[in-house]
């Protein structure tokens, strides 16, 4: 069945401002605008620190939403946003997060649109450790691909982790779990002719999937490099998979896993 395009739906809400924790998604990890090494994010939606407290939110417009890996948006720009409102006290903290899609469910409908619904708690243990753990709702409007997912994701000194796992990955009764190993390292100015701000993040991932619905089990790989300018941040990342066969729902599948290079530009506020 041939993929339709279609025109991108406005996503009215963003992940909160960059954290700590990289998605390699998210990866997809860390925390990027989108989830490229986790699903968060994802991966994609962290939290801000405990500390900080209050309502933050973001809004970002990215060339391709990547999803540990593989486009969610079948190649096409999106944009996203979201709020997040963070109980300093206690570190739970609670988000909404969406973005515009472009991608076929199980049943050949087309989502436009994801609007995920988030929990969580993040706190720093001592000076140099950080966790983050969160029940998040993926809620796919007018498609059969909602699910739940628990992730739970830490970062000690620039060494990062995160694990996924849910009971109905992609709605499909199958399991499904996320591993990404990878780092976040802020760069110091001296390195890069005086540039202040500047990070660079990557891993590796492995998503377990069920043998249905036309997923497969793959890996995925991320690299990243943000500058972060007031209350925007640049970023440019690579992804890639291991191209086994995760195929999703398209036959034949269209190059939504190869290699990509992603630009994504994200307003903190």
């Amino acid at each position: 069945m041939k993929f339709r395009l279609i025109p991108l739906a406005a996503a009215l809400f963003a992940c909160a401002p960059l954290s700590a924790m990289a998605d390699a998604s998210a990866g997809s990890g860390s925390a990027a605008p989108y989830k490229s090494n986790q699903k968060p994010a994802p991966a994609a939606a962290a939290a801000p620190a405990a500390t900080s407290g209050g309502l933050t939110g973001t809004f970002d417009i990215t060339t391709n939403y990547m999803d540990r890996g593989v486009s969610d948006s079948n190649n096409l720009p999106a944009v996203q946003g979201g709020w997040t409102y963070t109980f300093a006290s206690t570190g739970i903290y609670f988000n909404l997060w969406g973005s515009s899609l472009n991608e076929l469910d199980t049943q050949n409908n087309i989502a436009t649109l994801e609007l995920d619904t988030i929990i969580g708690i993040t706190n720093p243990v001592g000076e140099h450790f950080t966790y983050n753990i969160n029940i998040t709702r993926y809620n796919y409007p007018k498609a059969a691909a909602s699910y739940s997912e628990l992730i739970a994701s830490a970062q000690w000194y620039f060494i990062t982790a995160l694990i996924g796992y849910s009971t109905n990955v992609y709605d499909t009764h199958g399991n499904g779990t996320y591993y990404n190993l990878g780092f976040k390292y802020d760069v110091p100015p001296d390195y890069i002719f005086g540039l202040d701000n500047m990070n660079v993040s990557g891993g590796v991932g492995h998503y377990s999937l069920p043998a249905r619905g036309g997923l497969s089990s793959y890996n995925d790989y991320n690299l990243a490099v943000t500058k972060t300018i007031g209350n925007y941040a640049l970023q440019l990342q690579w992804t890639d998979t291991n191209g086994s066969s995760f195929r999703r729902f398209y036959d034949p599948a269209p190059p939504i896993r190869g290699s990509h290079f992603i630009g994504t530009v994200t307003y903190n506020f």
